[in-house]
C-alpha cells in the first residue's frame, strides 16, 4: 500500500494514526512482499496476522492463498478490514491481541506482526508458550532494541530472560534491520524484522503450562542478574549433586553468563526430575 493510497484512505474514512496503539502503516510495498516470502506460507495456511492496521500485509498474505485471522484493536480499521476484504478469506477480531491471542492462536501455523514495543515481548512469548502447538514460523516487525535483546547470546548486555525463553522455543532464521522512512507516520525509533521458526521440545516442555513455569522461572532469576546463581537456586529444594550433572554449568555463574540449554537443564534437574 503506497503513501498515497494510506493517506487518501485515511482522509476518505475519517481515521487517523493512534499513538496510543502505536500506529505507523507501512507504506514500502517491496518490503511487504519481503515480509510475506519469509512467513514461507502454503496454499490454504491458517495465518495470525497481529495489527493489519490498513492491510499492507493481508492484501499479500492472502494473494499468496493464506486464510487469514486479523486481531486488531482499532474498531475504525476493523470495520475498513471487513468491507475492503469482504470477498476474501479473512476473518478479523476486534480487542487487545494480548487478550484474544490465546482463544484465537490454535490451529494457525504462522503468525506474523508489526508489533507496537510497549507489548511485543509479551505477545512474542506468549505465542511460544500459551497453546500446545507452536506455529511454525513467526514473523515480527519490532522495535530494533528490542529485536537485539531477543536474539542476544550469553555474556552480552542484552542477554536475559526474553533471549533465554525465545531461544528455547523457536530458532531465529534471520533478522533485517528496516528504515523508520517506510512507515506513515515515521516512528521516533529504527525497527527490524525477526524470522524465526519454532523448535521441537523435550518432553517435558511440550504441556503448555510448563512452558509457563520454564518462563517464569527464567524470568524470576534475572530479578538481580548480578548475583551469582546459586542465590537464586537457594529458593528451590535441591537433591545433592544433582546440579553437579549439568554439563558447563557452576553455581558460581551469573544469570547472563548461563547458556539456553543449560537454562532448559537447570529447569529439568530442579522440577521434573528432583524427586
Amino acid at each position: 500500500m503506497s503513501i498515497t493510497e494510506i493517506l487518501a484512505t485515511l482522509r476518505d474514512r475519517r481515521l487517523a494514526p493512534n499513538k496510543k496503539f502505536g500506529q505507523n502503516f507501512l507504506h514500502d510495498e517491496n518490503l511487504a512482499r519481503w515480509i510475506v516470502a519469509a512467513a514461507a506460507i502454503e496454499a490454504q495456511d491458517r495465518v495470525l496476522e497481529i495489527g493489519p492496521g490498513l492491510g499492507a500485509l493481508t492484501s499479500y498474505l492472502l494473494d499468496a492463498g493464506a486464510c487469514v485471522t486479523a486481531l486488531e484493536i482499532d474498531n475504525g480499521l476493523s470495520d475498513y478490514l471487513m468491507e475492503k476484504f469482504s470477498s476474501r478469506s479473512l476473518c478479523v477480531v476486534r480487542g487487545n491481541a494480548l487478550k484474544t491471542l490465546p482463544e484465537t492462536l490454535d490451529g494457525h501455523r504462522i503468525v506474523l506482526g508489526n508489533l507496537p514495543y510497549n507489548i511485543a515481548i509479551p505477545l512474542m512469548i506468549e505465542t511460544l508458550i500459551c497453546k500446545e502447538n507452536i506455529p511454525r514460523r513467526m514473523v515480527w516487525m519490532v522495535q530494533k532494541e528490542l529485536a537485539e535483546r531477543v536474539r542476544a547470546v550469553p555474556f552480552t548486555q542484552n542477554y536475559g530472560a526474553a533471549s533465554i525463553v525465545f531461544q528455547t522455543f523457536a530458532n531465529i532464521l534471520a533478522t533485517r534491520r528496516v528504515s523508520r522512512h517506510v512507515f506513515y507516520p515515521a516512528p521516533q525509533v529504527e525497527s527490524a524484522i525477526i524470522v524465526a521458526e519454532s523448535l521441537p521440545l523435550p518432553d517435558f516442555l511440550k504441556p503448555p503450562k510448563e512452558r509457563v513455569s520454564y518462563a517464569r522461572f527464567v524470568r524470576s532469576a534475572f530479578t538481580n542478574r548480578r548475583k551469582k546463581i546459586s542465590h537464586f537456586i537457594k529458593r528451590f529444594p535441591t537433591p545433592p549433586g544433582i546440579l553437579a550433572q549439568i554439563e558447563g554449568f557452576s553455581s558460581d555463574m551469573r544469570p547472563q553468563e548461563i547458556s539456553v540449554s543449560t537454562w532448559v537443564e537447570l529447569y529439568k534437574k530442579l522440577f521434573v526430575f528432583s524427586d
